[in-house]
């Protein structure tokens, strides 16, 4: 790890106490700081941890890292010249770039704490308070806080908190009586409640809740809380077509509301978690309905949504929602079960940037998201616009499309038919529509795309392709478009900003797809080539995000390709607490002086390193369709500029790993002192049909995602 501090402790500590060391956490000085970090969240006194990591203090490091309880160091110095005040300024400045980590740091500890409590019944469940004090190094520790209106929108870190706190939680049965003791009563507790249902609703302890129990909370207008809700009641019942969740998800959705119904006015947050919920209620069904509603909706604005609340909404995430929702519906089905007049397949291709010329009249016929030119004065004058911002300004038609200066509204549309096809054709191996969702070939159109689209493309190509993924260096070379290879050799002898502008980021963005493909493959196998070679690439990529050698824009686009690598890296080693990715987390998690380092690549981070302990090192990930779509949701390369950004992808959804998460530590116990030991084992795996692996272990130890027959 590189720590001197804790190789110090562990060369002053016996022998006999380096193999089970504890698991401690620094003690801060003051007597308020310690009632606090006793409430941190993070419960790693599990025994088998003494046996899954014996010869260091990895979950020290952990624990430090993800804790969010303690006044986090400011290092500002002053400078001769500069005043007081300019230096209380940069303080604050520094410190608000902190406080970006410390409110991302719940969706990492929710995964690393994942089932390792129980409730106790006569006590209510302990959230840890998000701390947003700064604290100067000693000998003089001034503490800093910052202003109400220096702190962003804080409700969705706390919603995170809440979720954090209660994924936490294990055991079959969670007392409803239990759960209205933990309703708080403050208003600004209610978003950190509104987590902890849909934490209750991941881990199917909902169900104790009535009727009347839905009514309070729904009736609390509380945006997070309603969210958290209807969220989890659809996890709880996913995949099961429960009519009584699904009137009270349709209930929030007015495209599913009958034609004579009442208006009611709902926020787009919540409506875009109620489409969620109606994908994951009716994921794999194949309900024709459902999918041509939602084939209709990718683009539209929600019901009762007015232009002028496009700056608190944005409409890609509610297209990208019913895109989510359409492709689980028809999991892994394709077209086998829907009817020929629908034409869902060749609809979403049109949506995804195809068949131009020859789609806009079928979607117009069936009122698909369309955009019409400005009418202008003259006949010169559409020619003669200036490409301002008010020509481009977005405007509604009756029935709610979005229509826009020119033919599609590709930017809208592109990454939810990309998301519906990916999931509508998962492991299907269909070459013809994988072919769509290839990259173009010409360097102009490869360029043209945003990065996020290239990337989901990519990786949505070879998801369809599932047999087809391999994890050697000759697929990656394979794969990557022949256009970018030859620019590349041929524009070496340029000056750099012509290669970094268009060719290295492309690049970049291309190997990230086909890593974020690998890491759902091989998510929870610990493939040793796999996880090699996306280490490679990861380290190589890291390179590329140096705030001296690359501007800002050029690193966004990296760092977003990085991200997505250490998230891939983290799936194949799902509970295994890998080492290499430990220390790749830990430089991108001090990394809070870099302006395109925001609140979402810190996010990321933190997702990467829960999952790199997953439930106490006690879980790892599942391959099913169910498991591979919950994940595709997860870590969707969409990341959050703020706090409170939910334009793309609504941040809820970051939780729904828990979905692919299952159980598979083995942990011997002696017979006669009832402790976990550690015994050499055998594992006889099926492979396929035909052919068994063996591996020989020591437990407590991991099993990978293979399908035992033996041990």
């Amino acid at each position: 790890l590189q720590r001197t501090d804790l190789l110090r402790q562990a060369q002053l500590s016996p022998r006999s106490e380096i193999a089970q060391p504890e698991i401690v956490v620094d003690q801060p000085s003051s007597s308020s700081s310690q009632s606090d970090e006793s409430h941190d969240g993070l419960h790693f006194a599990d025994p088998h941890l003494k046996l899954l990591f014996p010869k260091d203090l990895r979950m020290n490091e952990v624990a430090n890292l993800l804790q969010s309880t303690r006044p986090v160091l400011i290092t500002v110095e002053q400078k001769q010249e500069a005043s007081d005040h300019d230096h209380q300024q940069n303080q604050i400045q520094q410190l608000m770039s902190l406080c970006q980590r410390t409110f991302s740091l719940p969706v990492g500890r929710g995964a690393a704490t994942l089932r390792s409590t129980r409730a106790l019944p006569t006590e209510t469940l302990s959230i840890p308070v998000l701390n947003c004090t700064g604290r100067t190094p000693p000998p003089r520790s001034v503490f800093v806080k910052l202003r109400d209106e220096d702190v962003s929108e804080m409700r969705w870190p706390l919603f995170h908190n809440g979720v954090a706190s209660g994924l936490s939680l294990c055991g079959n049965k969670v007392d409803v009586k239990w759960i209205l003791h933990n309703r708080p009563q403050e208003e600004d507790k209610q978003h950190e409640h509104g987590g902890f249902l849909f934490a209750l609703g991941l881990n199917s302890h909902l169900q104790a809740l009535g009727v009347y129990d839905f009514y309070e909370y729904l009736t609390q207008l509380n945006v997070p809380t309603t969210v958290g809700l209807l969220l989890g009641v659809a996890c709880m019942r996913c995949a099961s077509r429960h009519q009584q969740t699904l009137r009270l998800l349709t209930a929030h959705v007015a495209s599913l509301r009958p034609p004579n119904s009442l208006t009611v006015k709902v926020d787009p947050l919540i409506q875009i978690a109620a489409v969620h919920g109606v994908g994951l209620l009716f994921m794999g069904s194949a309900d024709q309905h459902l999918a041509s509603v939602f084939v209709e909706q990718i683009g539209r604005l929600p019901e009762q949504t007015e232009l002028k609340d496009l700056g608190k909404f944005d409409r890609h995430a509610y297209s990208l929602a019913c895109g989510a929702s359409l492709g689980m519906i028809m999991l892994g089905y394709g077209e086998d079960h829907i009817s020929g007049k629908l034409h869902l397949t060749s609809l979403l291709f049109s949506l995804l940037g195809g068949k131009q010329s020859a789609s806009l009249s079928s979607l117009a016929d069936d009122k698909l998201p369309l955009k019409r030119r400005k009418k202008s004065a003259s006949p010169g004058s559409e020619d003669s616009s200036d490409g301002s911002d008010e020509d481009n300004e977005p405007t509604s038609s009756a029935d709610g499309l979005i229509l826009r200066p020119s033919s599609v509204d590709f930017h809208c549309s592109a990454p939810a038919a990309t998301l519906a096809l990916t999931l509508m054709y998962l492991k299907t191996n269909n070459t013809e529509v994988a072919g769509w969702l290839r990259p173009p070939s010409c360097l102009q159109d490869l360029c043209s795309i945003m990065p996020d689209v290239l990337l989901m493309r990519t990786a949505g190509e070879h998801l369809i392709r599932w047999d087809g993924i391999r994890s050697g260096e000759a697929w990656f070379d394979e794969h990557v478009p022949q256009a970018l290879t030859k620019a590349i050799v041929s524009s070496r002898d340029k000056p750099l900003e012509c290669y970094e502008s268009a060719l290295v980021q492309a690049t970049t963005v291309v190997t990230a797809g086909l890593c974020l493909a690998v890491g759902l493959r091989y998510a929870g196998t610990q493939d040793r080539e796999a996880f090699l070679n996306l280490l490679a690439r990861c380290k190589s990529m890291l390179k590329l995000t140096d705030p001296v050698k690359h501007p800002e824009e050029n690193r966004r686009v990296y760092l977003m390709s990085v991200l997505v690598v250490v998230l891939s890296l983290s799936m194949i080693a799902a509970g295994t607490g890998n080492i290499a990715v430990l220390r790749i987390c830990r430089v991108l998690h001090a990394r809070t002086n870099d302006n395109a380092f925001r609140y979402g690549c810190h996010l990321a981070v933190h997702m990467a390193l829960g999952f790199l302990f997953l439930g106490s090192g006690r879980y790892s990930f599942g391959r099913s369709n169910r498991a591979i779509a919950a994940l595709l949701c997860a870590v969707f390369p969409q990341f959050p500029a703020l706090p409170g950004d939910n334009s793309c992808h609504l941040q809820a959804l970051r939780h729904l790993y828990v979905l692919a998460a299952e159980a598979r530590l083995l942990a011997p116990v002696d017979a006669d002192t009832d402790e976990s030991c550690s015994v050499p084992v055998r594992i006889h795996m099926k492979v396929c049909s035909l052919c068994t692996l063996s591996l020989s272990r020591f437990a407590s130890c991991l099993g990978v995602g293979l399908h035992p027959v033996l041990v």
